[in-house]
């Protein structure tokens, strides 16, 4: 903070007063900021652990299936992205794990598709109990734009 030269008016204690109880509301700001942020740091080690799992799963399926779907994982760990785009349509993942009150007590898929051909446009929240369920969703997806793409190849012999 800044100071200010004093002298011994009664100025002087008013200003002393105030300082001390800036003072005490920014320590006591910072002790409420500092418990924010350690409880956000800790949910968001959490989290990483939580989805380990299913991002290892999702490098491997990454490998087995091409270009069908764009698979990628943030940097940090806290969230993957499975996009799947076919002829005029999308199909975009988000997954991750829930937030707030009770942070990372469940996984979810934040989902959003679009048909261009007759703009219709959809978003959808998933919510899962395990990493298994979320990929089995996944790959549900997934091996709906693998056979469209090869019932429509076996379509053009």
């Amino acid at each position: 903070m800044m100071s200010r030269q004093m002298g011994n008016g009664p100025d002087d204690a008013i200003r002393m007063n105030i300082r001390s109880a800036l003072q005490g509301l920014v320590d006591k700001e910072k002790g409420a900021l500092h418990a924010f942020y350690d409880k956000s740091d800790q949910e968001g080690r959490e989290r990483v652990e939580m989805l380990r799992p299913v991002f290892d799963a999702l490098n491997i399926l990454k490998a087995e299936i091409g270009d069908i779907a764009r698979i990628s994982v943030a940097g940090a760990g806290h969230m993957a992205t499975v996009e799947i785009k076919e002829g005029s349509s999308s199909n975009r993942m988000s997954i991750g794990t829930n937030y707030g009150g009770n942070a990372n007590s469940e996984f979810t898929i934040e989902q959003a598709e679009f048909f261009s051909w007759t703009g219709d446009f959809s978003e959808r929240m998933h919510r899962f109990a395990s990493g298994e369920e979320v990929l089995q969703y996944v790959m549900a997806e997934i091996s709906k734009a693998i056979a469209s793409k090869q019932v429509l190849a076996e379509r053009k012999k």
